[in-house]
This record gives C-alpha cells, structure tokens and sequence, in this order.
C-alpha cells in the first residue's frame, strides 16, 4: 500500500488526528481477502489520492475482527464488508463496497477539509455526495436495530425454554420428594353434607338459600321454563307468587316476570348454580286464619245484637 498508514492504536490514531486538524481516514477490510486488498491498494497508488491524504488525512488501516476495529463498531456501524470513513470534527462519510471508488475518496476529503485544490476532477457533486452518504448511514442503523431485534428474541425465546424447563424440573422434583398429588375430591354441601354428583347439560341442580336461612335444593331439566321453579318455591315456602323474589349472586339479576317463559338452559342455569330467595309477609295458612280472627269480633257483637234483639222482643211478649 502506497498510503502512509498510522502505526499504533485507534485511540491514539484519533487523538493525533484531532490534536493536528486532520481528516481521520478509517480503512477497515479482511486481509484474507484478495479483493479488498487489492482494490485498496490500487486506490492508494493514485496520485491524487496520496497527495490530499498525506495532507489533510491521519490514515489507519484495521483488520476485521481485531481489538480495534471491535472497538471502532461499537462507536460506527460497521457492514461486513470493505469500508472506508472519513472522520472530521462532528460529521462522517462512509463508503463501503462498490461506493469506494476514486472520485468519491476525493471528494469526500475535498469537502471535509474545504482544500483550495480544484474539483475539476472530481465528478460525484459534493451535495449528492452527502445525501448518499446520509442515506447509506440510515441503512446501516436500520441493520444495525434489526439486529439487534432480532437477537432479542432469540435471547427471550432461550429463556422462555429455560423458565419451561425449570418449572417442569420443579414439578418433577416435588413428585419425588412428595409422591404425586392427591386426586381433588368432589365438593361436598355444608348444609347437607352430600356430595355433590356432576350433572349433564341436559339437567340443572339448583340450591335455594333462603332469607330465613332455609336451604333447599332440587334438580329439573335445563328445558323447563323458570315459571315452574316458582310454582316450586310457592309450594315449598307456603307463599304466594308476591311475596317471593329469586335473585341471582353475581352479578345480582333479579329474576322478574320476564324469566318466567325463559328456559334454565337460557338463564344459564344449568350444571348447579345457586339462587337467592327473598321471603315476604306470612304463609298462606296463617293468613286465612288471621283473616277469619280478624272478623271474629264482628261476627260476635253481631251474634250480640241478635240475642239482645231476641231477649227484647221475647220480654215484650
């Protein structure tokens, strides 16, 4: 290579290049590989090229996968292939690939370094260039957050399987320390103490818990229309339709008139499901007899009145 290259490490290659005002020229290529190496070395026994650089450029040549074009990709995006940066105060260019030719090396260290040397030579204008080189940036940074998106989800699909792994471990540890768990018995009522038997789709098992504290359960097929469970619960608490209200707990629904023709099946009452009774006034039997004590007195003054009527009259006589 024709190019005077620097000889020490990348920090230093950029604390010279600042301390002297100088372009900092950044060549990073595999060695091993043919191509590269002759491309830069073709562009570096240009003229033109040795004279801006020997007077405007620091140049440093890093090999792939050294300390120190590790630590250059940590502060540029770096492509996998021959590059080339022009590093000057607070703005870059980069070329890589078929983009590192002659006219664009010249131009951009004509326009880092605003040299009084002629442009007639360079053909690339220096706003295209930039334009380029700000696109060609913008597709390296969106390479550089796929990637790394993408190596995050490989990294949270690993500890996916490793937090699966773990707690199929733990289960299989616990069953050898403690045997296997026991089998779940069936819930059992606390009113009745009976264990409550699995009902089929086709049925409903309804527990009626009862304001007084009353409970009462029975079973009626998911077809029947709610008004016969009423017809039940009249029978069962001595009571008229009034003076009974059917809830459901949660969410609380009060079953009104409009439930009658609906089957158990629709209110999704089927399987077991409880229901809240709320019981008003007295049963029906001691109604009626309340009813005729509360004539009674009536009954009497009248039977009263008769007999003293009766007594007169016989008197008179």
């Amino acid at each position: 290579m024709s190019l005077e290259w620097f000889e020490g490490s990348l920090s230093a290659a950029a604390t010279s290049a600042s301390t002297q005002k100088l372009v900092l020229l950044v060549c990073i290529l595999d060695k091993t590989n043919p191509k590269e190496v002759e491309k830069i070395s073709q562009l570096s026994s240009v003229p033109e090229i040795q004279k801006l650089a020997a007077d405007h450029c620091l140049c440093v040549c890093l090999a792939r996968g050294t300390d120190d074009a590790k630590q250059f990709s940590r502060l540029y995006p770096v492509p996998n292939i021959l590059t080339v940066y022009f590093i000057y105060q607070k703005s870059n260019i980069l070329f890589s690939g078929d983009d590192i030719t002659q006219e664009n090396i010249t131009a951009a260290i004509l326009q880092k370094k605003g040299s009084g040397v002629t442009t007639s030579t360079v053909k690339v204008p220096l706003e295209t260039l930039e334009q380029e080189n700000q696109s060609h940036w913008q597709t390296l940074e969106a390479e550089r957050l796929r990637s790394q998106l993408v190596n995050q989800k490989k990294k949270d699909s690993q500890y996916i399987k490793q937090l699966r792994k773990a707690i199929e471990d733990d289960r299989m540890t616990y069953q050898y320390i403690h045997g296997k768990p026991p089998t779940p018995t069936p819930p059992i009522s606390p009113d009745t103490g009976a264990v409550f038997k699995p009902s089929t789709s086709t049925s409903a098992r309804l527990l009626f818990r009862i304001s007084n504290g009353q409970t009462i359960s029975s079973e009626f097929s998911a077809d029947t229309q709610f008004k016969e469970v009423r017809v039940f619960l009249e029978q069962k608490l001595d009571r008229t339709r009034s003076n009974i209200e059917v809830s459901m707990a949660m969410p609380r629904v009060v079953l009104d008139n409009d439930s009658d023709t609906q089957t158990l099946a629709a209110l999704k009452l089927t399987h077991s499901a409880t229901l809240f009774v709320t019981v008003m006034g007295r049963p029906n039997s001691n109604t009626s007899h309340t009813s005729v004590l509360r004539m009674s007195p009536l009954i009497i003054l009248s039977a009263l009145l008769l007999v003293i009527a009766a007594w007169t009259i016989g008197s008179q006589l």
